[in-house]
């Protein structure tokens, strides 16, 4: 699925991840992919607090990317305690202005945090992820 970058509009994810809290507090703008907006249940945010997630953050930035360097050069990843950075990739089309992150954390409060402040210079697209072992596991489990 291609990625939906609209800027400037409001996000109001409806159920899962985020859902409302974000459109509340101004939101990022609404460039999430289907994945951040999943259903509630079986394929819903982690049942409780504690489990670790791994997100798949897709950036785009918004000015180029010499923005996005020069302060990252400045204040580091600027990583509030709980998100830990795992590796990163830039699309290698001449522009690099597209980033493709993976983060972790047991709390997306704090992802959302981290992605606040950098929303000046970057859209953000989050999809949590989960290995093939666990898409095996929901798939074979029934529907309750």
């Amino acid at each position: 699925m291609a990625a939906m970058w609209r800027r400037g509009s409001r996000c109001a994810p409806h159920g899962g991840f985020g859902a409302g809290r974000l459109a509340d507090r101004g939101g990022w703008p609404c460039n999430v992919l289907p994945s951040v907006t999943r259903p509630q249940g079986r394929l819903g945010a982690p049942a409780r607090k504690g489990t670790r997630v791994l997100y798949m953050v897709v950036e785009r930035f918004v000015a180029g990317p010499e923005p996005v360097y020069a302060r990252a050069e400045a204040q580091g990843r600027m990583l509030p305690d709980g998100v830990r950075y795992v590796d990163s990739w830039i699309a290698d089309d001449g522009r690099y202005d597209t980033c493709f992150q993976l983060m972790d954390t047991e709390d997306a409060d704090l992802l959302q945090a981290w992605m606040d402040r950098w929303s000046d210079l970057i859209e953000f697209a989050v999809h949590p992820l989960i290995d093939s072992a666990e898409v095996k596991r929901r798939l074979a489990a029934p529907e309750s």
